[in-house]
């Protein structure tokens, strides 16, 4: 699977579920413009707020 439908993926399934793990996932797979550790920074920050 491409990396577009993979996130397209993710967002559906936020998108009816609510679930953070999508975004969470989504963060740590993309590649924010060349600068990856923006992603994992942002997953870290969604973790500590998952319920």
């Amino acid at each position: 699977m491409d990396k577009e439908t993979y996130m397209k993926n993710l967002w559906n399934k936020y998108q009816q579920t609510k679930e953070l793990k999508y975004l969470i996932e989504a963060c740590e797979n993309a590649p924010f413009f060349g600068n990856p550790r923006m992603g994992k920074e942002i997953a870290k920050i969604l973790k500590k707020i998952k319920p």
